[in-house]
């Protein structure tokens, strides 16, 4: 996930402020836990090892240490405020690497750990963000069991799903990515160009694949499509995107991020871009081969807006 175009870790103080001040909640790709979670005993480590296993397991995402929540149950997934935060010389980056190399099996690659200062609220005191991509394999934590995320969980996996996050390396994984890039603005609303692209973070090149995403009332595009693609209402001021290249000999290479689609002059008002900022959200499907559909939803403050 992204916050003013920045991977995280390349998040400073407003970043962070900006979960805040919007009340992000958390989602399957983003936690928050207290500092204290980060206490130096056998079961603090695990409970790590529990925290960032999942996400490995799961689709990735990031886990911030340091930003405490609601105490309510309905809001106990949405930020409230910065803690106390950690103090590096207790809890150092070489300390937690150590914690999470030691007790997750295998090695999750491509891990980062990112420490944020509180400039503001607590000098010298520290929030730490862990990085954690999207894993080919399962991994195992502490206790030597084997943990996903459901939504705003983390939850003990079953044996079938065990066995399919094993099986990722068969499969292209495609992730979806956008772009708005202004065109025009006005005192009311702003018009942009909107593109679509789909990375493949798999091993496996994608042959034959379609892309759904369902596109929220504050989106103003035009109805219509071309070959590939079908754009057409569904209620309550929702439009579905299909994108259907099966048999198009459209090969998504591992590692590669073709442009599918672009949206020209899709207009967003003022009104409506404050709402899609605090809360809208673009859900998606894909089909790629013979792989199972992967769903997911993209924030619009994930969105790269130049």
């Amino acid at each position: 996930m992204k916050i003013n175009n920045k991977n995280p870790w390349e998040w400073e103080e407003d970043e962070l402020q900006s979960l805040i001040d919007n009340k992000v909640s958390e989602v399957v790709d983003l936690e928050y836990k207290g500092s204290d979670s980060l206490a130096k005993t056998e079961g603090k480590k695990k409970e790590v090892s529990k925290d960032i296993s999942a996400m490995a397991n799961s689709n990735g995402g990031v886990v911030i240490y340091g930003i405490e929540t609601y105490p309510e149950y309905k809001r106990k997934h949405i930020p409230k405020d910065f803690d106390n935060g950690v103090e590096t010389s207790e809890v150092s980056i070489e300390w937690l690497e150590q914690v999470i190399y030691s007790n997750v099996q295998p090695r999750i690659e491509g891990l980062r750990i990112h420490p944020i200062e509180l400039k503001r609220k607590s000098p010298d005191k520290f929030v730490y963000i862990i990085y954690v991509p999207k894993s080919d394999c399962a991994h195992q934590a502490g206790d030597k069991r084997y943990y996903g995320r459901i939504e705003r969980t983390t939850t003990a996996l079953e044996d079938y799903q065990i066995r399919d996050i094993n099986s990722r390396l068969k499969y292209p994984v495609l992730q979806p990515k956008f772009r708005l890039t202004t065109v025009q603005k006005k005192d009311n609303e702003t018009t942009y160009n909107w593109e679509i692209f789909l990375r493949n973070t798999g091993v496996v090149r994608a042959r034959d694949w379609a892309f759904e995403i369902i596109i929220p009332r504050e989106f103003q595009i035009r109805l219509g499509g071309d070959k590939y693609t079908t754009i057409s209402p569904i209620g309550d001021g929702k439009v579905r995107i299909t994108i259907d290249r099966g048999g198009a000999q459209q090969v998504i290479y591992p590692q590669y991020e073709p442009r599918i689609h672009i949206i020209h002059n899709v207009r967003i008002s003022n009104h409506d871009l404050i709402n899609l900022t605090q809360r809208g959200s673009f859900s998606w499907k894909i089909f790629a081969d013979d792989a199972p559909p992967r769903s997911g939803k993209t924030k619009f403050i994930e969105i790269e807006i130049g």
